[in-house]
């Protein structure tokens, strides 16, 4: 029985003690910088790969690869800058390029 009080008054001991102490699980690395900051903007840059979508019209969208001097090809586009802008910059120059033949057309721009 006295074994069984001494462990009891050993184990709640060092529960008191790890709790004073403010001990705290290490952060995962990296941690900091996710909880600060959000990250910048992915940009696009050679050899990555754009799914394009336009919305209801099947042969304008397609998979491009960008090609080392940083254009994508496109059809009634033809090149188009695609390195140093995100998905949304691209987007927008796309619709607006696609809107001289295309009544308001939506396009999505995936970086895959």
């Amino acid at each position: 029985m006295r074994l069984v009080l001494l462990f009891g008054a050993l184990v709640a001991t060092v529960v008191i003690v790890a709790d004073q102490s403010g001990a705290q699980a290490p952060a995962a690395p990296g941690a900091e910088a996710l909880r600060g900051t959000a990250p910048a903007e992915y940009r696009i840059g050679p050899e990555d790969v754009l799914q394009i979508s336009v919305w209801k019209n099947e042969a304008m969208s397609r998979v491009v690869t960008v090609r080392p001097d940083g254009k994508i090809s496109m059809a009634l586009l033809n090149d188009i800058q695609a390195s140093g802008l995100t998905a949304l910059e691209l987007r927008e120059i796309v619709t607006k390029k696609l809107g001289e033949y295309i009544p308001t057309p939506e396009v999505s721009v995936i970086v895959s």
